[in-house]
């Protein structure tokens, strides 16, 4: 979300605990992803999808996404959503239930893409990764322990200088910060 070829000005990150574990969703007005379904040529959700479809293997990346991290993390959940729209592409839904216990079985998570031609949606994206990690059930999260973690280990504590950086809403269990874009 926060990479400069996503375009984003503003990205919302919220956290919340239910009986599904922990649930967060990132939801930014970047350019959005779009999906081709081809390995040859994949778009943007195509290579989100793919957990081996990064730079390290030839195929294009994003300033922050060189080793798929994004989608490495997302799957280790007990359910993964994406909304996103790119352009005048569909707007496109996908679901993959139960991503960390396929892989657990050295299975592939298979991806449910559907897609919506006539969506008025704008662009962008929103993911919610639904219990994650799932083998985790413990006391929820608080914005300090997120807000740290963010600004260690996310494009949020980005060092380099950045015209235009976009705007981070961070929502911990209703309570509210704006994050600076880097540390």
């Amino acid at each position: 979300a926060g990479a400069k070829e996503v375009g984003a000005t503003r990205i919302e990150i919220s956290y919340t605990k239910d009986r599904e574990g922990h649930i967060f969703e990132i939801k930014d007005n970047g350019c959005g992803m779009n999906y081709t379904g081809k390995k040859t040529m994949p778009g943007r959700l195509d290579r989100f999808l793919g957990l081996g479809l990064s730079a390290i293997v030839g195929v294009e990346s994003d300033e922050f996404s060189f080793n798929g991290l994004g989608s490495k993390l997302a799957y280790q959940s007990r359910r993964l959503e994406i909304e996103t729209r790119f352009g005048q592409y569909p707007l496109y839904n996908v679901i993959v239930n139960e991503p960390w216990e396929s892989l657990e079985h050295n299975l592939l998570p298979k991806p449910r893409v559907s897609n919506y031609p006539n969506s008025d949606a704008t662009t962008g994206t929103k993911i919610r990764v639904v219990g994650h990690p799932p083998h985790r059930q413990e006391k929820p999260f608080t914005l300090p322990e997120i807000k740290d973690y963010l600004l260690h280990r996310s494009f949020a504590g980005f060092t380099k200088d950045r015209e235009n950086p976009p705007s981070i809403s961070l929502s911990v269990l209703g309570n509210e910060e704006v994050l600076q874009f880097g540390f």
